[in-house]
């Protein structure tokens, strides 16, 4: 599974609202003629785009996210570690 659709993934199934396409034209010129799921892929290939997935690839995207926060949350707590040694 690609990265775009692990990232699409995580953003449906936390249901972020629709943003504003970035490609600074108004009204929009890009390709996504100013309808956005998730945000705007300018500048990205186009084709095809999953929509559905499996509940295996959710589950799968949803673990590898999980992963990515527990990740963030470790080097958040070791760089107030630090900020905290040198106060």
């Amino acid at each position: 599974m690609s990265k775009k659709d692990k990232k699409k993934m995580k953003e449906e199934a936390f249901n972020y609202e629709d943003e504003e396409c970035d490609c600074g034209s108004e009204p929009c010129s890009c390709s996504c003629h100013g309808h956005h799921h998730g945000g705007c892929d300018c500048g990205e290939e186009e084709g095809f785009e999953r929509q559905f997935y499996t509940r295996e690839e959710k589950i799968e995207m949803l673990e590898e996210y999980l992963k990515d926060l527990k990740a963030e949350q470790k080097g958040v707590e070791e760089a107030l570690e630090e900020l905290r040694k040198v106060s």
